[in-house]
Order: structure tokens, then sequence, then C-alpha cells
């Protein structure tokens, strides 16, 4: 019995180590499409794929071009977006939504990504734009 406990435990572990690149990824993006509402934690998601933290931010670099919070904001910021076309619910509403603490810095990171504010994206796109142009 000992001996195929420790044949099993082997086999996770090759399992583990081999598993391809991209389903690692595969399986972080999934995460942060899930969670991306909560305060997700880079220690976290590197324990998930069975990654130190280091190793895994150089990882999902290399994979995504995007570091992890790059890859988190994308999320968090796409579902943003949809929800500021989509709907009149308050900036600040929207924001704690879709992960972000701070209504001031979910505005900034919203600027730098989008060169507009939440305000300006939602009066170009959102509910009342159409039939303006």
């Amino acid at each position: 019995m000992m001996l195929t406990e420790a044949l099993m435990q082997t086999e996770l572990l090759t399992r583990r180590a081999y598993q391809q690149p991209h389903q690692r990824v595969e399986k972080v993006l999934q995460y942060l499409q899930a969670y991306y509402q909560e305060d997700v934690r880079l220690a976290q998601v590197a324990e998930l794929v069975d990654m130190p933290e280091v190793s895994f931010c150089r990882f999902l670099k290399q994979r995504t071009g995007k570091t992890f919070v790059e890859n988190l904001h994308a999320i968090r910021l796409g579902h943003a977006a949809r929800l500021l076309v989509h709907t009149t619910r308050p900036i600040a509403e929207i924001a704690s939504a879709c992960g972000f603490n701070q209504p001031s810095y979910f505005n900034r990171i919203f600027r730098r990504i989008h060169a507009c504010t939440p305000q300006e994206f939602r009066q170009r796109y959102g509910l009342g734009a159409v039939g303006k142009n």
C-alpha cells in the first residue's frame, strides 16, 4: 500500500510540474474572470498554478505580455466599461462592483487605459449616446 501511495503522489507531482503553459495561463485568466470583484491576491493565484510568486509573475508576463496587475485591471475595466455603456448606475458603484475599492483609483486606471474618464466614456458610448453622432 505504501508503494501505491508513493506512486500516486509522484504521478500527481509530475502532472503538476509538466502542466502545459497555456493551461496554466487559461486557469489564471478563468480565475481572474470569476473573482475579479473580490480582493484577488498574487499569492492566491500563484498558488493556484503551483508556482512561486516571482516565477509566476515572470511566467505570466512572458505568456500574456502583461503583469499580474495589468491582467486583473484589464478584466475589471472590461466589466466596468460594459456597465458604463449598458447601465445608468453611479460610477462609484460600478467601480466597487468591479473590484476597485477607491473610486479615485478606478478613475486613474480607467483614464490611463481608455484615455478618457469613466464619465466621458459613458457619454461617448453609453445608452444616451445613440444618435448623437
